[in-house]
């Protein structure tokens, strides 16, 4: 044997490291693997399938899963195993290894001493079949009564951690009971190191109580936590706005300057904080120490902007919703006494004795002419008797001829 593991040596380390002698580590024994009794396991499916086994579903079923629904998940936490004591745990036989380590001794002269370099480690089983060990383990009931956060799977007859399994990180460093354990031996030691204060277990079982929370009603969730954060942030802005808007509309009514001396003693501030002072929601904005209030400036001349809008597209909509409308226009002159507009569309008397103003009323006439002959019709249509002789004359040939000759001379 020693003479293999030399030639094994020589074809490791190469022909730099051939001087160095190999020596072999004291054999260490271990346990390794588990070999679980056929028959027990296949009984042990049978009770859990009749009804004896745990009211949570089976871990080694799921997991393969991309995605477990929030039911699943209740039923993985809130499920309970109040039979246990009837369930026969199958028996498992221990494998024994022998733990050889080989390592070659180098001197170092700069360093004045030795360095060893492991260059074969490996574990030789002292039988080739776990049963000829003759020593078998199984699950004690008293670890899932004790456990409560412990989840047994009869399929694979190992334990999982249900908070830990379900909230943990698939690629955390520390995956205990995250992934099945079926040492029975070493399985008290691992509950206590899953149990330690720093362990991530209590993170994960704090989700699964919060999850829980949720789903039975108890508690809301973020989303909805949030979501109404954000309605009642909404509410409030608009109710500001709104009071906002009320005070431009009546400065613009009253025909107040919505400026005053200083910006911050102006007449829109002054009749706001009055407004304020008997809404707790208006006080509370004024009062924040938020940049966003909407007072600026800027946001009043914007918002006046969009009230003009709103209110010329309430006049065309009712001009355009009426059979029919009339405009009432006035003047007025700039510096050099001019008439700043030039368009004459309203109708005017003729006067007997200035020619000028008969001659503008002419005009008057002709350019509102279609006009005219419409507003007639209409009258017309109602049963006015006077409209419809006024039609009749003004749509003669002769008096058509007249004003066109009239207004070109």
């Amino acid at each position: 044997m020693y003479r293999n593991k030399n030639t094994i040596d020589r074809f490791l380390v190469g022909r730099s490291a051939q001087t160095a002698t190999p020596k072999l580590s004291q054999p260490q024994i271990q346990v390794s693997e588990f070999k679980p009794e056929s028959n027990n396991a296949e009984e042990n499916l049978c009770k859990a399938r009749a009804g004896a086994g745990p009211t949570y579903p089976d871990i080694a079923c799921i997991k393969t899963k991309s995605f477990i629904d929030d039911s699943t998940k209740q039923s993985i936490l809130e499920g309970t195993w109040d039979n246990v004591h009837k369930f026969t745990f199958p028996y498992r036989y221990l494998q024994f290894y022998q733990h050889f380590r080989y390592f070659n001794t180098a001197w170092v002269p700069e360093q004045r001493k030795g360095v060893f370099t492991i260059i074969w480690d490996t574990l030789v089983p002292t039988t080739k079949d776990p049963e000829m060990s003759g020593i078998k383990r199984k699950l004690s009931k008293n670890v899932l009564v004790d456990n409560q956060w412990m989840r047994y799977s009869w399929h694979e007859d190992a334990v999982y951690c249900g908070p830990c399994f379900l909230f943990g990180r698939k690629d955390a460093k520390e995956k205990l009971f995250i992934n099945p354990v079926n040492d029975w031996s070493n399985l008290s030691c691992f509950v206590k190191r899953h149990l330690k204060s720093e362990s991530p277990h209590y993170i994960y079982h704090g989700m699964a109580e919060d999850f829980l929370r949720v789903r039975n009603g108890v508690d809301e969730s973020i989303d909805v936590k949030i979501s109404e954060s954000r309605k009642n942030d909404v509410i409030a802005n608009k109710h500001v706005l709104l009071k906002i808007i009320e005070v431009l509309l009546l400065c613009g009514r009253q025909n107040i300057p919505i400026r005053g001396h200083l910006p911050e003693r102006s007449n829109f501030v002054e009749i706001l904080n009055f407004k304020a002072s008997d809404d707790d929601i208006l006080t509370e904005h004024l009062n924040s120490s938020k940049r966003e209030k909407y007072t600026s400036p800027d946001i009043q001349n914007e918002i006046i902007n969009i009230m003009g809008d709103q209110i010329r597209q309430t006049i065309v909509d009712k001009c355009n919703s009426s059979r029919c409308f009339a405009l009432i226009a006035d003047e007025t002159t700039d510096k050099s006494v001019k008439e700043q507009m030039e368009s004459r569309t309203k109708l005017r008397t003729l006067c007997e004795t200035r020619w000028t103003s008969r001659a503008d009323s002419l005009y008057t006439f002709k350019t509102a002419f279609p006009v005219v002959i419409h507003a007639l019709e209409q009258l017309e249509d109602d049963g006015d008797q006077k409209a419809k002789q006024y039609l009749s004359a003004i749509m003669k040939f002769d008096f058509i001829i007249s004003l066109v000759m009239l207004n070109t001379s």
